[in-house]
């Protein structure tokens, strides 16, 4: 068996279907799959908005779909995984990487896959930072270190003009910089916030 995104496909052939960009060789199977992986990827997002969001309008869950679902979103997401195995000729570039992920989500599913714990996981930061995103998100972190009971620690230190910034927390540790202690540590915040999302969150 062949891996990808930390899955293991049980006929590799629908992998190497999805990893055969047409800029490389013409291979109507990986259009085919790239069709069927986007609409599943819009499906599993804006189920995921409907059930987390019942107070928003359409036109809000709309907006919101849009941006996670867009091609700088995905390439953001996904670009270190998969980059590296695309078999493609030319440049490579945003769309090529979207493209190729939407058609191993496709192959996934027709693989028998989980699919969605796929999306899932890749998604779930995104969807933590929106829940949250009128908070401050040092006020955010010293919240969940509270309710968790974690030690919560930040630690300046100033070098040519520039504060640096290291926090800690239950074993996770971030750094952030800036020209003020203020930035500096909303930064190290924002980068710890985002290492433990996927601990805290329930999709």
């Amino acid at each position: 068996m062949i891996s990808i995104l930390n899955y293991k496909f049980q006929n590799p052939t629908f992998l190497k279907e999805a990893l055969l960009h047409p800029s490389k060789k013409k291979n109507i199977n990986f259009q085919r799959m790239e069709f069927l992986g986007d609409k599943i990827l819009s499906f599993e997002l804006s189920t995921t908005l409907f059930k987390k969001y019942p107070n928003f309008t359409e036109g809000d869950l709309s907006n919101m779909l849009s941006d996670l679902a867009s091609a700088a979103t995905i390439n953001e997401l996904v670009n270190t995984y998969i980059k590296k195995y695309i078999q493609y000729t030319g440049d490579i570039n945003e769309k090529i990487i979207v493209d190729t992920f939407e058609a191993i989500i496709g192959a996934i599913y027709l693989d028998g896959g989980d699919y969605k714990k796929i999306i899932k996981k890749l998604w779930i930061k995104k969807f933590f930072f929106i829940e949250n995103s009128k908070k401050n998100v040092k006020n955010l972190l010293q919240e969940i270190a509270q309710k968790k009971k974690y030690n919560l620690t930040y630690e300046y230190e100033k070098i040519n003009n520039l504060f640096y910034t290291t926090v800690k927390m239950n074993n996770h540790i971030a750094k952030g910089f800036g020209i003020s202690k203020k930035i500096s540590s909303r930064e190290a915040a924002k980068k710890l916030l985002e290492e433990i999302a996927i601990e805290i969150t329930h999709y």
